[in-house]
């Protein structure tokens, strides 16, 4: 089926949540669901796809997703891509809600209870001023030593050249206490 055909018959849904590690990496949660043409709120898709199909294209996808950054002024560059680390699991209402249960599937309300706890931890976490200007005022606003570095290389990075210039807007996105 070609990719024009696919559109026409099925809509691809999905939501994600960003949790920031302590090593500043990222963690996300992306539920994905396939919806008919018109959404959720339409009929169901009729494009015959398994969930092991599904699955696998996502796998697929985040293997080979990468980007190669712009050369810092030294011209290192960079490859950027997702980890190894893909856990798949089929939603569905016949799971124990507690997920204790056997298998891969996990229970609609334990999805929307971590999605829900994770939003609004993210809510607390990026406390930082949305005027942050530099690491040592984030320093004074409460952030911790691990943000404040953070901060840190972003703003030496940002100095780099113009592909990177944009980081300087984005210090308050950071986890205030991680």
């Amino acid at each position: 089926m070609s990719v024009k055909a696919f559109r026409q018959r099925c809509r691809i849904s999905y939501s994600k949540v960003v949790e920031f590690q302590a090593r500043g990496l990222v963690h996300m949660h992306v539920p994905i669901r396939l919806d008919g043409p018109d959404g959720p709120d339409g009929a169901a898709s009729d494009v015959p796809v398994a969930t092991a199909a599904l699955e696998e294209a996502v796998r697929a996808a985040a293997l080979s997703v990468q980007l190669e950054t712009a050369p810092l002024r030294d011209g290192t560059t960079f490859r950027l891509r997702w980890g190894s680390q893909i856990d798949c699991r089929s939603i569905s209402g016949d799971a124990e809600r507690d997920g204790r249960g056997p298998g891969r599937e996990v229970h609609p309300e334990r999805v929307a209870s971590y999605l829900a706890k994770y939003l609004t931890k993210a809510t607390e976490d990026f406390g930082l001023p949305t005027n942050v200007l530099s690491a040592g005022h984030a320093r004074s606003v409460g952030a911790s030593p691990h943000a404040v570095r953070i901060i840190q290389t972003a703003l030496s990075l940002a100095g780099q050249g113009e592909s990177y210039a944009r980081l300087r807007g984005c210090l308050a996105t950071l986890p205030a206490t991680s």
